[in-house]
Order: C-alpha cells, then sequence, then structure tokens
C-alpha cells in the first residue's frame, strides 16, 4: 500500500485560495497582479540577454481575450469577432470555479505543466539539470540510488537514462508520485524508474540499502527534519552519499515579509531550517559533509534561463499560428506568481538555496 503523505496543505483547496488571497491583496493596494508576469519575464529577460518590448501582462489579456497578443487591438478595444471575456485579473483571482476541486493535480494542470517546461517536469528546470546534479555520485550500473523530491519523475528518469541506472523515485504528495508512476509507465521506464510516495515525517527505508539518495529542494517541507535526516542516515549503505539541495533562512527562525509571502504561494507549506541548523544535524549523525555551499545564484540563473526558453517556445507557437489554451495561460500566471515571490526572497538574502554532499562514515 502506497504511503500516505503528510505534507501540508492536506486540501487540495489550499494553494488556490493563498494565490487569490495575494491577488487581493494587490487589488486592495491598486496594483494589478498580472504584473508579476511582467516581473518574471523581465529578469529572465536580463538574465539570458534577451528583449521583449510587449510586457507579458498584456500578452496574456490578449490571448485570454482572443485577441493576437503581438498586434494592437483594433479601435473599440477589442479584435473584429472575438466574444466577450472577463478580466484576466478576475478571472484569475479566484472567482471562477475550478475545474475539479477534488484534485492538486488535474488532466489540463499537467497538460499545461507539459507544454511550458516538457513531459514530466513543473518546474523552469531542464531533465539534464536533474542528471548533471548527481555527478559527484559517479554513479554506475551497481549502485542502488533513490530520489527522495521525484515530483513528477522527469529528473529521475532523466538520471536513470543517461547512467544507465535502476532508480527509485519517490515523493511526498500521493498525487505527484501517481502522475509521476504514469509518466514512467508511459515512458517504458516503469520497473527502472518507479515513482511512489512516502511520508515525510517517517521515512520508512530499509537499513543500509541505498548507496546514493538525493532530493531537490524537498525537505525543506519536512517540520521533522532532525527525523527525517536520521531515517535517511540508517538507509544509506557505509559510505553511502547523501546529495541534496534545500531552502534555508541565513538565520535561525529569521522572517520577513518577503519570507512570508514566499511560504503564502508555496505549493506545500515550508518550514525551513536554517543552514547552521542543516549542518549540526548531519554532524551530529555522523554525515561527513564535503560539500556546504550557497548556490542560490546559479539556482536564480538557471531557473530564469528556463523561463526565458518557455517565453520563447510561446513566441514561436504564435508564429505557427497555435494559441495557449486557457488552462496554459492559467498555469502560467500561478507559476509567474510562485517564482517572482521565490526569487525576491532569496534577492533579499535572507532566504537561500544551499547544496549539501555527504558522506555516511
Amino acid at each position: 500500500m502506497a504511503a500516505q503523505p503528510s505534507v501540508e496543505p492536506q486540501d487540495p483547496q489550499k494553494p488556490a485560495l493563498k494565490r487569490a488571497a495575494t491577488r487581493l491583496r494587490a487589488w486592495w493596494d491598486g496594483d494589478d497582479p498580472t504584473q508579476l508576469l511582467d516581473e518574471i519575464a523581465g529578469m529572465a529577460g536580463k538574465a539570458t540577454g534577451a528583449g521583449d518590448a510587449l510586457p507579458m501582462s498584456s500578452r496574456l489579456k490578449a490571448w485570454w481575450d482572443g485577441r493576437d497578443p503581438w498586434q494592437p487591438p483594433e479601435k473599440g478595444g477589442k479584435a473584429a469577432g472575438a466574444k466577450p471575456a472577463a478580466n484576466i485579473s478576475a478571472v484569475r483571482g479566484g472567482i471562477a470555479p475550478a475545474v475539479r476541486p477534488d484534485l492538486k493535480l488535474p488532466p489540463e494542470k499537467l497538460d499545461a505543466w507539459t507544454k511550458l517546461w516538457g513531459e514530466g517536469l513543473c518546474e523552469p528546470f531542464d531533465k539534464a539539470y536533474a542528471a548533471d546534479f548527481v555527478k559527484p555520485f559517479a554513479l554506475n550500473e551497481k549502485m542502488s540510488v533513490v530520489d527522495l523530491g521525484a515530483r513528477l519523475g522527469g529528473g529521475t528518469r532523466a538520471v536513470a537514462e543517461r547512467y544507465k541506472v535502476w532508480i527509485t523515485g519517490m515523493d511526498p504528495d500521493a498525487e505527484y508520485a501517481r502522475a509521476g508512476m504514469q509518466f514512467s509507465t508511459k515512458a517504458g521506464m516503469k520497473s527502472r524508474a518507479p515513482v511512489v510516495a512516502y511520508d515525510l515525517e517517517k521515512l520508512a527505508l530499509p537499513k543500509q540499502r541505498y548507496n546514493c539518495l538525493y532530493a531537490l529542494e524537498t525537505f525543506h517541507r519536512a517540520r521533522n527534519k532532525q527525523q527525517l535526516f536520521a531515517d535517511i542516515a540508517q538507509a544509506l549503505t557505509d559510505g553511502g552519499q547523501m546529495l541534496f539541495t534545500d531552502f534555508v533562512l541565513r538565520e535561525p527562525g529569521k522572517t520577513s515579509g518577503l519570507i512570508e509571502a514566499w511560504k503564502q504561494v508555496e505549493p506545500f507549506l515550508p518550514h525551513p531550517w536554517s543552514a547552521a541548523e542543516t549542518a549540526k544535524a548531519l554532524k551530529d549523525l555522523k554525515l561527513e559533509a564535503r560539500i556546504d555551499e550557497d548556490m542560490s545564484e546559479k539556482y536564480r540563473r538557471v531557473a530564469l534561463f528556463g523561463w526565458q526558453a518557455c517565453l520563447d517556445r510561446l513566441a514561436e507557437q504564435r508564429a505557427e499560428g497555435k494559441r495557449p489554451s486557457r488552462a496554459l495561460l492559467s498555469q502560467l500566471l500561478d507559476d509567474a506568481e510562485l517564482w517572482v515571490l521565490r526569487l525576491r526572497a532569496l534577492d533579499s538574502g535572507d532566504l537561500q538555496v544551499r547544496r549539501y554532499f555527504a558522506l555516511k562514515r
């Protein structure tokens, strides 16, 4: 029986309600929340050297209204023959009913993510990023490997393909794990790279089973990280390797308006430790840290390159006469909101993305 997730939120409506609250605050302050898309597009353009004269929020509204986003509207403000449409901010602010309120990952969301980021991905990091990440392991076919932050399994399958290893993908959320397993089955990797759910607060792995264990930005979701790290340590073989990145605070208990805003839009409620607390936990478990570094700048740069690639694909689709669906545009706005608030928190310096590589001695 698959493990039941213990991560927050339990209510699938919670992320949508948080986003609605964020937008309501923006309206109250006289701001248009769709401008967040302009902000992420501007950061991506600056990071990659790409330029764009037309604001992405203007394109988004044009797409939503059925107009060509690269052409100005005709007199009267609407394209000929276009059906009247609600304002994008009002529709995306939570007034419109959810298509599948019982699911966090309805088919429309998974399809939108596939078109935005690639099959089996839900973030602006490509499969090569995950495969490159595990290079310190020096993997070979004899090693047993587990990914504790598999999400939809795109990165897990990329590692299996590049290094010719058998790998177990695991995710703390049952819906993500189920979708990840569907993608693995579709790719013909059901046995070689399965994806299953696990309990982040009670990790049940066999003792001394794995040579390598890794995760990308997952452990901050755990409330009891000391126990999680202890469970990981006992699952590693002698000489086993642990590699992970995570969101951590610059100082224990550090908070700010930007940190709290970031927490509000994360799909799962963060419980971040500080860098010092994380390092101490590894040391106490006799996990010898070989790498402990702030990689926030690299994380930011790679994410923004991914965003620019996404926006470029949208431009290419327009050139081919393809118009994005409302579900895709809706997801694009959700993702822009999440990433703007993540990057703002990182740019403040109070939040970091750190990389850890440790050996079990």
